[in-house]
């Protein structure tokens, strides 16, 4: 590659005692320059994969932007992995118009996982990572992984800086998964920034935070946001690209089309300690609490109406004639309007009234 091309270097990670730091600075022909660092604790180090594959996949959608071509040095990087990137690459200038541009790494190689390796999950603590682990964890469910570990990210919707709000967010998340037999693993990252393009490139940050505690696994597992029937494309996590985000070591596995939010929440239902600890909310100034009044709250709330439920996972709950202000006034949203129509069909079927509906 000539001098015009973009550059991610891949340092040594950085072991101090119980800790570590893991980073990787990405140059452009500008000059211009970001460094991503990934950070965990001694469990998380022993599941730490070598190879580069994360950072590529962190700064793929910034690289596109810029248009340049890129090399990759620091670290080995999965073959596969660059072949599947080509074809995430066109879904991207497809649906974004973002240039398409040559990746090369200096070092490239595959690993190939035991036949008994397990798998990893994405775990926000809320419905969709919810979903997916327990209908991984319960005996029957179709083609279920044996999970070994949920992964809870701190710097995609808590503040990298704010510890205190992210070790509660912790133990929900841990009294939630209490009795499972899974491993909660914490990651700290500043990949997330403001001014990120965030609902293009949160599906290749997931897969970069599983892809970084892949070793001795063979997937990692997104919890899907939106099922087949209300597909949502453009979107950044997506049952199309989100497995092109794995490679022949590591595999992203897109878990839950099948189902509505609606389908999610019956089957939580039959999950006590989620009905009690469940989090979906980004808008609360205490990030391990529902506020109840954002959209998000407000859905949940509803969804869990239509199951006859009113859990305590809710926190604060809308009063009844503050909750139908809230729907009747409900902002149009391209994710939330079919998830809002399939409860209207729902409850119609049943019979059900009541104001709110």
């Amino acid at each position: 590659m000539s001098g015009t091309c973009q550059t991610l270097d891949i340092h040594p990670p950085l072991d101090d005692g119980p800790g570590w730091c893991w980073a990787a600075t990405h140059r452009t022909p500008g000059g211009a320059s970001r460094t991503i660092r990934f950070e965990g604790g001694p469990r998380e180090r022993q599941r730490r994969t070598d190879r580069g594959d994360p950072f590529l996949l962190a700064i793929l959608h910034a690289a596109l932007v810029e248009g340049a071509p890129l090399r990759v040095r620091g670290a080995p990087i999965s073959p596969t992995l660059l072949v599947n990137l080509d074809e995430v690459q066109h879904a991207f200038h497809a649906w974004w118009d973002l240039p398409r541009i040559d990746i090369q790494a200096d070092e490239e190689r595959d690993e190939i996982p035991g036949p008994d390796a397990p798998a990893i999950a994405a775990f926000s603590g809320g419905i969709d990572a919810a979903f997916t682990v327990h209908r991984h964890l319960t005996p029957g469910s179709l083609r279920r992984r044996r999970l070994a570990a949920a992964v809870l990210l701190h710097g995609f919707d808590v503040r990298p800086d704010d510890a205190e709000g992210f070790r509660r967010v912790a133990a929900r998340a841990r009294a939630m998964l209490d009795g499972t037999g899974l491993e909660l693993l914490a990651i700290r990252t500043d990949l997330r920034r403001p001014g990120d393009a965030w609902n293009r490139s949160h599906g290749l940050a997931l897969a970069a935070a599983l892809t970084l505690l892949s070793h001795g696994s063979a997937a990692g597992l997104i919890g899907g946001s939106s099922s087949y029937r209300s597909l949502l494309l453009p979107w950044g996590s997506n049952p199309l690209t989100d497995p092109l985000m794995g490679s022949r070591s590591f595999a992203v596995v897109h878990d839950g089309t099948h189902a509505s939010r609606l389908d999610k929440v019956r089957r939580l239902a039959e999950w006590p300690e989620a009905l009690r600890h469940l989090r979906s909310c980004w808008k609360s100034p205490q990030p391990d609490r529902n506020c109840g009044r954002c959209p998000k709250c407000v859905l949940s709330q509803a969804l869990f109406r239509c199951v006859d439920l009113e859990p305590p996972c809710l926190d604060a709950p809308l009063p009844e004639e503050e909750f139908c202000v809230a729907l009747r006034d409900f902002p149009p949203n391209e994710a939330s309007d079919p998830e809002l129509f399939v409860m209207r069909r729902h409850l119609a079927a049943r019979g059900a009234t009541g104001a709110w509906i």
